[in-house]
């Protein structure tokens, strides 16, 4: 099991907080968010296992109301940590994720023995997800499960998953290289990039951010992007 200090560094240099004490309140509201997720007998064995205090104010700090009903949707999750650490709804999401992408890294069996207790959609936040490029506030949020399907339908004609989405358009050969360049706009602007493949007919886009390999909000902004260049190219 990992140590208390490195579970709240780690978690300190995966979401850029400022300093250890907000590092460890931040750490402590998402594994409470979690424990009230779970039985009463789960509940005492995952709080053991917790290094440090963490444990205890996973207990203390529990909410008397929000178990057994509490909602298992992540957005659920990440509401619940924004109001605790009082951060805005999208750094509550990032700073849930990172936590238990952390705990996953430093404690694999404990985060193994979690999976099957937790509902499908948080089940999938155990991962051990790399450290963030920019390692600070405001790198790429990654696209979870429970919201895809509804940013894709942001989009025109995107599929894929959480990994990669893709976007094929049919067009003459000598609209190709118009495209590209608005393209290539769009890219310069975001300082992001997106997989172009040639298919029979036209091109395929492929969007992810390889630092992390997955899909993230700039994923989602540059594919709205490449929408609107396939728009202007008649």
């Amino acid at each position: 099991m990992t140590t208390y200090t490195t579970l709240i560094d780690g978690v300190r240099r995966r979401t850029g907080l400022s300093d250890t004490d907000e590092a460890r309140d931040a750490t402590a509201a998402v594994l409470t968010a979690v424990g009230e997720r779970l039985g009463d007998a789960e509940r005492a064995d995952y709080a053991a296992a917790l290094p440090g205090l963490l444990g205890e104010r996973v207990v203390e700090d529990a909410e008397p109301d929000a178990y057994p009903g509490v909602s298992p949707e992540p957005q659920q999750l990440s509401a619940e940590v924004a109001r605790r650490t009082r951060h805005s709804p999208e750094r509550g999401r990032e700073i849930a994720e990172q936590v238990l992408a952390e705990l996953t890294a430093e404690a694999p069996d404990l985060a193994e023995r979690l999976r099957p207790q937790l509902p499908a959609g948080l089940a999938a936040l155990l991962v051990p997800a790399p450290v963030p490029d920019a390692a600070v506030a405001g790198h790429p949020r990654r696209i979870l499960p429970d919201e895809l399907g509804t940013r894709l339908r942001e989009l025109e004609d995107w599929s894929g998953d959480c990994h990669r989405i893709t976007r094929t358009v049919l067009l003459p050969q000598e609209r190709i290289e118009p495209l590209r360049k608005r393209v290539d706009r769009a890219e310069q602007e975001l300082g992001h990039h997106v997989r172009v493949e040639p298919v029979e007919g036209g091109v395929r886009f492929v969007a992810w951010t390889k630092s992390i390999d997955a899909v993230t909000e700039m994923d989602i902004d540059l594919a709205a992007r490449i929408d609107t260049a396939v728009a202007e190219v008649p």
